[in-house]
């Protein structure tokens, strides 16, 4: 009998991180691409990607993390850090902005 072959809990998260990263991309170029072709004019189509330009005005790239060892986990003082949050990192870094992880439950993200 043929040994099976576990999927490590780490490999699973990056995994949906990906492909959550590629569904959000995929369908805003799909919308995009829609608007155009609608016949959006040009001032709805720039503001496309105004929530790049919010974030570099404010500074800081906030994002929020609940605490799901060993993919993140929440500190004491309201911070979070994990591999889940490495994309983010390098997201704020490429933006030039502050990363600022903010600790939370699943069911404050999902409420807001």
């Amino acid at each position: 009998m043929a040994k099976s072959k576990k999927t490590s809990p780490v490999i699973a998260a990056i995994g949906v991180v990906a492909l959550g990263l590629v569904a959000g991309f995929g369908g805003s170029l799909i919308q995009s691409s829609t608007s155009r072709s609608s016949g959006a004019n040009a001032s709805e189509s720039a503001s496309a990607g105004s929530w790049i330009k919010e974030i570099q005005q404010r500074g800081e790239l906030r994002v929020a993390c609940a605490d799901s060892p060993p993919t993140s986990s929440v500190a004491a003082d309201g911070t979070c850090d994990g591999p889940v949050m490495l994309p983010f990192k390098e997201l704020a870094e490429a933006l030039e902005v502050k990363y600022v992880p903010v600790g939370t439950t699943y069911q404050s993200i999902i409420a807001g």
